[in-house]
């Protein structure tokens, strides 16, 4: 058995959004999530043109960088280097090349992904819930093949530097953390069961 945390506040208020394909043009998703006490939060997730919104299949990959930062000790500067191919097996994924495409972009849309949660992100130092806006990623380094039709190549042996935002890394670091089977999670067969 794996065993690896979520963050709760990604748990609880299910911020990637879990529909697999959006359309490509769709750049403004609303939602309201009521919160663990009943209450409602907004949620706005707004993308940017040629790269979307992220989607329920770059919520594998959020639950791999939250297990990537754990496992490396929660650096203070939010940091975190992988390879590719760690990420994608974290991840549950396999590691075939049209894998290492769809994590590209999805890297690249939760590096462009600005969410804005409204009463809702639960900041566990202050015991409670505030106003935020913020993107998952806020830094993304990595080696890569040659681009193809101007996007990132990622392969096996592409190394990632990523900076996740301190939003998140100051969650993780006061503990607001839920244990997670990630043999488990990584069996269940969508996005939406996988997701809450």
């Amino acid at each position: 058995m794996l065993r690896g945390h979520d963050e709760k506040n990604v748990a609880s208020l299910i911020f990637v959004p879990t529909q697999e394909r959006l359309p490509e043009d769709m750049l403004r998703l609303e939602r309201i999530v009521f919160r663990p006490n009943g209450q409602p939060a907004r949620i706005v997730c707004v993308g940017v043109p040629g790269i979307g919104l992220a989607r329920g299949s770059d919520n594998d990959l959020l639950v791999a960088l939250i297990n990537t930062y754990i496992e490396a000790g929660c650096p203070a500067d939010g940091f975190i280097t992988t390879t590719a191919y760690a990420l994608l097996k974290l991840a549950g994924l396999d590691t075939t090349g049209q894998y290492y495409h769809a994590l590209a972009h999805g890297l690249e849309r939760m590096l462009n992904t600005t969410y804005h949660v409204t009463d809702g992100w639960f900041d566990v130092r202050e015991r409670r819930y505030v106003t935020a806006s913020f993107r998952i990623i806020d830094n993304l380094n990595r080696t890569h093949g040659e681009p193809e039709q101007g996007r990132i190549r990622l392969d096996r042996r592409s190394t990632l530097r990523i900076r996740l935002n301190d939003e998140l890394t100051k969650s993780i670091n006061a503990g607001y953390i839920k244990p997670l089977n990630l043999t488990v999670y990584q069996h269940l067969p969508s996005v939406g069961s996988r997701c809450g």
